[in-house]
């Protein structure tokens, strides 16, 4: 399985290729605020301190 490995303070995660962000932070659990899954009502957005986020289908539109 590839992906990206994720670190939110001492917890690191598999996110998996082709899945985002917040599927991977929702599968170990993470509480997360969340509606659409889809990223359009940006309720799930989040900050990267020390990498620059991945670019996304929505910015590219």
């Amino acid at each position: 399985m590839t992906g990206k490995t994720l670190q939110l303070g001492e917890q690191k995660m598999l996110c998996q290729s082709g899945a985002t962000v917040l599927d991977a932070l929702l599968r170990e659990l993470v509480e997360i605020n969340h509606s659409c899954k889809q990223g359009v009502c940006q309720s799930c957005l989040s900050r990267s301190l020390d990498v620059a986020p991945p670019v996304s289908v929505h910015s590219m539109a």
